[in-house]
C-alpha cells in the first residue's frame, strides 16, 4: 500500500467510529462536526495489494469537544499491527464555526464508548512525538 492508503484506511476507521456515536450526515448538516487536529501515522510493516486487512479502533479519552482514538491495522485474526494511527479530534459547532460541545445524544454515545474502552489496555504506541532527539535532550 501507498503512504496515502494507509491514511485513507486510518480515516475511514476514524470515519466509522464518528458514524457508530451518531454523527451522520444529518448531524454534519445540522449541528456540526469532529475535525482531525492531530494525527500521527506509524507505519510498521508492509501491506500488499491482495491482502486482506481490518482496523481496530480504541477511544483513549473524550470529553465534551474532544475524541481521542487510536487506531491498528491489522490481518484479520492476528494481533501483529501493520500500522497505527493516534488521532486527536475536535468538535466543532456547525453554527459558530468555533470549537464546541458535541450534542447530548453523541455525547452520550461517546461517553458510553470511552468507558467500553477505558478498561482495555493502553496501546505502547499512544502519546508518541514525532521528531528527533538532539544534543542536550531539546528538540
Amino acid at each position: 500500500m501507498t503512504e496515502s492508503r494507509y491514511l485513507e484506511v486510518m480515516s475511514e476507521a476514524t470515519d466509522a467510529v464518528l458514524r457508530f456515536v451518531g454523527v451522520d450526515g444529518d448531524y454534519l448538516a445540522s449541528t456540526g462536526a469532529y475535525f482531525t487536529a492531530e494525527s500521527h501515522v506509524s507505519f510498521l510493516d508492509e501491506v500488499h495489494a491482495e491482502d486482506v486487512v481490518e482496523v481496530t479502533s480504541q477511544v483513549l479519552a473524550a470529553d465534551d469537544r474532544r475524541l481521542h482514538v487510536h487506531h491498528r491495522l491489522v490481518h484479520p485474526g492476528t494481533d501483529d499491527a501493520m500500522a497505527e494511527a493516534e488521532t486527536m479530534l475536535v468538535h466543532v459547532d456547525r453554527a459558530t464555526g468555533r470549537s464546541g460541545p458535541a450534542s447530548p445524544d453523541v455525547l452520550r454515545r461517546v461517553e458510553r464508548l470511552a468507558a467500553a474502552h477505558a478498561s482495555l489496555p493502553r496501546p505502547a504506541r499512544s502519546g508518541r512525538r514525532v521528531g528527533e532527539r538532539v544534543a542536550g535532550g531539546s528538540r
